[in-house]
């Protein structure tokens, strides 16, 4: 299972780079604006608790306990993370986050966490898909009705 996170590993700006916004926000002199502040605080909020819940599906998991919702629970917190992170980082550094290159901060870093923001929300199947996959499976809510449902995928309505 290790081995399923290691492309994750190597681009950690999709997360957001939450790691960065309290220095950043320290070194633009905006640490103090209230406005600011509460949007680190919910974004480190968010972070904490999707730790948390990440924490129990593996511990979970080391159990040999069968996976709940904490997959879709993770893709959906890490999507809400990633937007808000993005968020923070437009209120730290303003349109200076846009910049690639040297003369950007961080080298570039906040303009990669702006562009491949809306990815998080597509990567790993989409928001939707994830709210409805919660929503049949522990809101024990109906499917999405569906002409084909029962029939072989070679009688399936096709595009075009």
């Amino acid at each position: 299972m290790e081995h399923y996170f290691e492309s994750y590993r190597w681009y950690p700006q999709r997360s957001g780079r939450v790691d960065l916004v309290v220095d950043r926000a320290r070194e633009n002199g905006v640490d103090q604006e209230p406005v600011v502040r509460q949007e680190i605080a919910r974004l480190l909020s968010l972070q904490m608790v999707s730790q948390w819940t990440a924490s129990r599906a593996s511990a979970a998991r080391a159990l040999g306990r069968t996976p709940g919702a904490e997959g879709s629970v993770g893709k959906l917190a890490s999507s809400e993370i990633s937007r808000s992170a993005a968020r923070v980082h437009s209120l730290i550094g303003g349109a200076s986050g846009l910049l690639r290159g040297s003369d950007a901060p961080l080298d570039g870093v906040i303009a990669e966490v702006l562009v491949s923001t809306p990815g998080q929300s597509i990567a790993g199947g989409t928001d939707e898909i994830q709210k409805n996959i919660l929503g049949e499976k522990m809101l024990g809510l109906p499917r999405e009705p569906s002409p084909e449902f029962g029939e072989p995928f070679r009688l399936a309505r096709r595009n075009g």
